[in-house]
């Protein structure tokens, strides 16, 4: 699937409530204009290059077969619509439907089909997911360390570690070897940006093996935090 903004799926959605097609008069009385004249135009030139709208001789715009394809189009399963759609932004169940087109039981019967679907992958059972409105999703953020706010969809890059004391885990010091050199002023890691393969892979992989290391020692009643730094210091000069 091609790769859609936030604004772009909303001019898109926009087409598509106009039969295909939609004008400036559209676009003014749409809840589209709080972004303003400039990123507006900016968006429609962007759908224009990637031939997902065409301008009309009278100045307005047509939605394309190859944007239709993306969400719009009767050949795709409405399970693939949602998954397309959550990929985009996140949404509730009065979001989805206005978006794919379709009635709140087609929604629910094609999740519950979904969702047995994935039950059949093992790996899932491990994953737990909670569905939240606008107001706790973003009270939850703001009382974890991030990197900056979320998006206009409540969505983020960023992925946290909590343990099981609902502590948020991270690292006090994540300067590079030649930060240290340099005397960087020390800066720590409260997130991981699950864009960077090499953050998760490298930096969030390792501090939950320390985490994880922790329980066990605990479990064993043998756990020191500060022995354990002390050894992870001793691994690191090794190294």
């Amino acid at each position: 699937m091609r790769k859609l903004g936030t604004i772009d799926l909303e001019v898109l959605q926009l087409a598509v409530n106009q039969n295909g097609t939609f004008n400036e008069t559209h676009l003014e009385n749409s809840k589209l204009k709080r972004h303003g004249v400039g990123k507006i135009l900016d968006t429609l030139a962007s759908l224009k290059d990637r031939k997902f709208i065409s301008m009309n001789e009278n100045g307005s715009f047509t939605i394309t077969e190859l944007a239709k394809e993306i969400l719009w189009s009767s050949k795709i399963p409405i399970w693939a619509k949602i998954l397309r759609l959550l990929q985009i932004k996140s949404c509730d169940l009065q979001q989805i439907i206005e978006t794919i087109n379709s009635s709140e039981d087609e929604i629910f019967n094609e999740l519950e089909q979904l969702r047995k679907q994935l039950l059949d992958y093992d790996a899932l059972k491990y994953w737990k997911f909670i569905t939240m409105d606008s107001l706790q999703i973003q009270n939850i953020y703001n009382s974890l360390k991030s990197k900056g706010p979320l998006d206009n969809s409540y969505a983020t890059d960023e992925v946290f570690i909590v343990d099981s004391e609902l502590m948020q885990r991270g690292r006090t010091d994540d300067r590079t070897d030649n930060d240290i050199e340099k005397n960087t002023a020390i800066y720590g890691l409260s997130s991981y940006n699950c864009i960077e393969v090499a953050e998760i892979k490298n930096k969030m992989s390792e501090d939950l093996r320390i985490l994880f290391t922790e329980y066990r020692q605990k479990r064993k009643g043998n756990f020191d935090s500060s022995s354990r730094r002390k050894q992870d210091i001793k691994k690191n000069e090794k190294d």
